[in-house]
């Protein structure tokens, strides 16, 4: 899920554009079963079977935050996040790995290098990024993550890596190299910063040359997700959700022990329906998750 910085009716336009990205994960599927699986991961840096959750608001009573024991904030979270850390807790600063947004300070000097592609249509202030320039490389090594850990986080939560394999699968000639080139710069993460914990979302093309590399992914929007057009919360249709399990499946076989959280959006107030979410992600083998579709409150599961 692309942040929403401050800009929720953007937020929900994205998931306009999930719906022909899920379209297109069957034929992605052909990319990911291409590609070797690596050796099996001496450690996992995070644990499945924990309870987690995302906030992209700036603040938030850390009380809130107390049932979780993996949280995902945004960078520009206003609260020290040190003020958020307790033992058990991991704390994840949100990082987009194929995109990038207008507003952030560096984007004039990206894009003086060439190495903005163009504007998300779904999406007017985000701009995928091409993962083979050097200066794109290079800021998120030198800058965007130092800054992530400087501020205090333990680890990372890599976005939009979908973004690469659509745009190498839709013109081979002309972005050929990007999705290796999004595996590299995963890959010189690790390298730097070796007990980092590293949690993808999605990016089900590129998994299998990553999983030995991050420590757990996300399914969002598994069984439920969110129309704009309606403006109400729907759940996924039937093949959809086989289309993840099945993305899943390669790297789930090749390693049991990976983590999978899961991510879905519904009503808070709708009790009952939270509580089916809940127990049947769980029945699927994942950690689960259920906010409203902005991310900018934090829902608590119901009590059983």
């Amino acid at each position: 899920m692309r942040k929403t910085f401050n800009a929720g009716a953007r937020r929900v336009r994205l998931l306009v554009s999930r719906r022909g990205a899920v379209a297109r994960l069957g034929a992605l599927a052909g990319l990911s079963m291409l590609v070797g699986i690596p050796a099996l991961a001496q450690t996992r840096r995070l644990r499945g079977g924990v309870r987690w959750a995302i906030f992209y608001g700036m603040d938030v009573d850390p009380a809130e935050l107390e049932p979780f024991e993996l949280i995902v904030l945004d960078p520009n979270f206003t609260r020290p996040v040190s003020s958020l850390k307790r033992p058990g807790v991991t704390l994840l600063g949100y990082l987009s790995m194929g995109e990038f947004n207008r507003t952030k300070p560096q984007f004039s000097r990206l894009q003086s290098t060439a190495a903005l592609i163009g504007q998300n249509p779904h999406w007017p202030d985000s701009y995928t990024v091409d993962t083979r320039h050097e200066a794109w490389r290079s800021l998120v090594l030198n800058e965007l993550v130092p800054d992530l850990v400087d501020q205090g986080f333990d680890g990372l939560f890599l976005d939009t890596l979908d973004s690469p394999p659509h745009l190498e699968q839709t013109n081979p000639e002309l972005y050929r190299g990007m999705s290796e080139a999004a595996v590299s710069l995963v890959c010189a993460i690790r390298d730097k910063y070796p007990r980092m914990p590293l949690m993808i979302n999605r990016g089900y093309a590129l998994l299998p040359q990553l999983i030995d590399t991050v420590d757990a992914v996300v399914a969002e929007s598994m069984i439920t997700s969110y129309d704009p057009e309606t403006k109400a919360y729907v759940r996924v249709v039937d093949d959809t959700v086989a289309r993840h399990l099945a993305l899943l499946r390669p790297a789930r076989e090749a390693q049991p022990e990976l983590p999978v959280f899961s991510l879905d959006y519904w009503e808070p107030a709708d009790i009952g329906t939270l509580r089916s979410l809940y127990a049947r992600e769980r029945e699927l083998g994942h950690s689960p998750y259920v906010a409203t579709v902005l991310l900018d409150q934090v829902v608590a599961e119901p009590l059983r």
